[in-house]
């Protein structure tokens, strides 16, 4: 049962969680952030370049917020992006989602909107299809994620999701901030 005093998950238990695991994470630096906490920045095994993705923790070692983005260039006009990604974003989620449980609807959505919008078949690892989302919020957030708006999303559980896409560089990036 979800304990509505902890709006955390410890920084050890997302790295042993299936993000770490599936995606062969590794943390790839650590800074100060402002506040007492720390970023610290982690990379996949593979398509790096156009995934960043940072977790803020505090000084009990508890992830308390992240950072994704996501180039689009590689969401969109590469064959695998869209569920690479959808894929890893929802691990991002689920990762947290003992902290914040909408998180765990977000993820959901986002496996059902990125596996949708690619046109791939579902390739499954908890075993059943994603559901869309239900909430406007939510489908707001993966009509963001999949460009079917231009809008950005906000997402409000224990904690918010500011989800857009901005121009970082030459190119547009999905971005998504749980704070």
């Amino acid at each position: 049962m979800f304990n509505h005093r902890r709006a955390h998950v410890s920084w050890k238990t997302v790295q042993a969680s299936d993000l770490f695991s599936w995606f062969n994470m590794s943390e790839t630096g650590r800074q100060p952030s402002g506040a007492g906490l720390t970023a610290v920045s982690v990379a996949p095994g593979g398509n790096q370049e156009f995934i960043d993705l940072a977790f803020d923790i505090d000084a009990r070692a508890e992830v308390v917020g992240f950072r994704l983005a996501l180039d689009r260039h590689w969401l969109d006009d590469t064959s695998t992006g869209m569920t690479s990604g959808a894929d890893l974003a929802a691990s991002v989620a689920r990762a947290l989602a003992t902290a914040d449980p909408v998180l765990a609807e977000v993820a959901e959505a986002l496996m059902a909107g990125g596996f949708a919008a690619s046109r791939s078949p579902v390739i499954l690892r908890a075993g059943k299809e994603p559901r869309a989302a239900e909430q406007p919020d939510i489908a707001a957030l993966v009509a963001t994620f999949t460009m079917a708006s231009a809008q950005p999303a906000t997402v409000h559980g224990r904690r918010t999701i500011v989800a857009a896409n901005q121009q970082r560089g030459p190119h547009l990036w999905f971005t998504a901030a749980w704070r």
